[in-house]
């Protein structure tokens, strides 16, 4: 049983970690134009 949680758990937290690197991705392409002074 607490297997099976352990599972789900791990990979809701796999999919939220691919998704917030995906918005990463997407926001550091969308933000690539600006100087990298202002990245930072």
């Amino acid at each position: 049983m607490s297997e099976a949680r352990h599972d789900t758990v791990a990979s809701d937290t796999d999919r939220l970690a691919r998704s917030i690197a995906k918005q990463l991705a997407t926001q550091n392409a969308a933000n690539a134009w600006l100087p990298t002074v202002s990245a930072s």
